[in-house]
């Protein structure tokens, strides 16, 4: 089928059907058209409808000049022969007599885009009308092909958004949403009736909120650059990492008509830069631990070798006085409790070693039997009596008889021991030691809880975790080899029982609270205990 091109001093030109059973009107309609110095034609003529529908089917002409009443038919049965023949019939001009307004609305209702009164048509008024008509058809060409190439774009736009592997968005010049695919309604559990407007808002982690809406505001203001990590949590509680991007739509005048962005899920990258951030903390954590390991390993041997000459050498010394001169016997007695203190003295420190070997080998054993905590703390206020007289320190007991408990006595005696020396250490002359002994009620069992409270250095409170580690020492000045509340803790343990200290601060005090789970021992066996303690 022939084509002609379309547009003003096209080449070749508008084609023009003149279907009209008048030659001199066909002759008058051609040498009006002709006299247009703006638009060239090319003419086809029939002179009744059948004729007209055949060059139809052998010619697509631009424009038709339709005579309403023909000698086989009429405008009307030949515009509808036109739409059974195409999809979209080109321009139908009407021809009609004097008084047949009424058929000329008609057939422009069936399709026919103007209509003209044949006695009245002036030349000027025929090339006006079919140029303008002509003009409308291209319009409405470039318009559906506009709207065709839209929707072809927008279908391209859906089929990539519809089967990308990120989220996309598109908003108003607001920012408001308008669009998400459905990528982006999985990450976020929203559909997209949800995240209209700014419902998506409600998507984004609690936490992140505040601060992905602030970036938000500020980039819809400033059309800046918009690039943030942040969280989503779904509706079920899963949270879901995102890296979001967004740009400025603009049109052709370059004003923002909306923007689009995306939204790539980075949940499994996060969780492996968390677990490598956690693995490295841990990492830092083990150098440092072990430094600190290797730093307690130095000043442990020297304190070790300090805390063990001391005494030998008071030793040495004062057996070659004795083996050296002779004394008088005051001199010998005195001599005597030196050597005897200093031994003593080294005799615990080997202890507390053995202790500790014992202890990081897991080897630390009870003999446990039933036990008077009574028993145990008054023998140990006797033995250590002495030591808070000559330093002039009091010592106040307050103990509440509080039954019996599974345990190892020598053990059980060693952790009081250790906390009332502690306590008279670092308690200046004149302050106090007390000692409290009653029964509570902790961890749904009776217990016997022991409290040695003094009025001493106290401890800085940064320092109270860590005062139960081995070879930890409060003070850069203290004596020891700072064991005695590692075993204490240890010994405790062992007997399902707790231990924590308490300070204010430093000069302020400190109490250690030890709290060891009683047992109801039968009428008989307690008092034979009774008897034997």
């Amino acid at each position: 089928m022939e084509r002609y091109a379309t547009g003003k001093n096209a080449i070749p030109p508008y084609a023009v059907l003149i279907v009209e059973d008048s030659a001199e009107d066909r002759y008058a309609y051609k040498r009006y058209l002709q006299q247009d110095g703006d638009y060239r034609y090319r003419f086809y003529e029939a002179d009744c409808g059948a004729a007209g529908l055949a060059i139809c089917q052998q010619v697509r002409p631009d424009i038709i000049l339709l005579d309403y009443l023909l000698p086989d038919t009429d405008g009307l049965a030949f515009l509808a022969e036109l739409c059974g023949l195409w999809a979209v019939v080109p321009p139908v001009i009407m021809l009609t007599g004097q008084g047949d307004e009424a058929i000329a609305v008609q057939a422009m209702k069936n399709g026919a885009q103007d209509y003209l009164v044949k006695n009245q048509v002036a030349p000027s008024v025929l090339r006006r009308t079919v140029s303008s008509e002509l003009e409308s058809a291209r319009l409405r060409l470039e318009l559906q092909a506009s709207r065709t190439a839209l929707a072809e774009s927008e279908g391209r736009f859906r089929l990539l958004s519809e089967s990308a592997p990120i989220g996309i968005f598109l908003t108003d010049p607001q920012g408001y949403c308008t669009y998400t695919n459905r990528r982006w309604q999985r990450i976020t559990g929203l559909a997209l009736s949800d995240a209209q407007s700014d419902g998506w808002v409600k998507a984004i982690y609690e936490d992140d909120r505040d601060r992905v809406v602030n970036a938000w505001q500020q980039f819809v203001q400033d059309n800046t650059e918009f690039l943030l990590e942040f969280r989503f949590q779904r509706p079920n509680g899963d949270i879901r990492w995102v890296i979001a991007r967004a740009a400025a739509l603009r049109d052709a005048a370059g004003a923002v008509i909306g923007y689009v962005g995306t939204d790539e899920d980075i949940t499994e990258r996060k969780q492996i830069e968390l677990e490598r951030d956690a693995l490295l903390a841990q990492a830092q954590g083990a150098q440092q631990s072990a430094e600190a390991a290797n730093e307690a390993k130095d000043v442990f041997l020297a304190t070790v070798s300090h805390e063990l000459r001391s005494p030998l050498n008071a030793v040495l010394g004062w057996t070659e006085i004795l083996q050296r001169r002779q004394l008088n016997p005051e001199a010998v007695e005195k001599a005597l409790t030196v050597i005897q203190r200093n031994a003593k003295t080294q005799l615990q420190l080997i202890e507390d070693l053995m202790d500790i070997s014992r202890i990081v080998r897991g080897e630390l054993r009870l003999n446990k039997m039933l036990v008077k905590p009574n028993t145990v703390v008054e023998a140990a206020l006797d033995v250590m009596q002495p030591a808070a007289s000559a330093k002039g320190i009091q010592l106040i007991a307050h103990l509440e008889s509080v039954g019996t408990l599974n345990g190892d006595i020598n053990r059980l005696q060693q952790v009081v021991w250790n906390l009332l020396s502690n306590a008279i250490k670092f308690t200046p002359s004149g302050g106090s030691v007390t000692v409290e002994l009653k029964q509570v009620e902790a961890r749904s069992l009776k217990q016997a809880e022991l409290t040695v409270r003094d009025t001493g250095q106290g401890i800085d409170p940064e320092k109270l975790p860590y005062i139960f580690k081995q070879f930890y020492q409060i003070g850069s000045g203290a004596e020891g080899l700072g064991l005695g509340l590692a075993i204490v803790e240890t010994i405790v343990q062992l007997h399902q029982g707790t231990i924590h200290a308490e300070s204010e601060g430093r000069d302020r005090g400190a109490a250690f609270i030890v709290q060891l789970p009683l047992v109801q021992a039968e009428p008989l066996v307690a008092q034979m205990l009774v008897q034997q303690q």
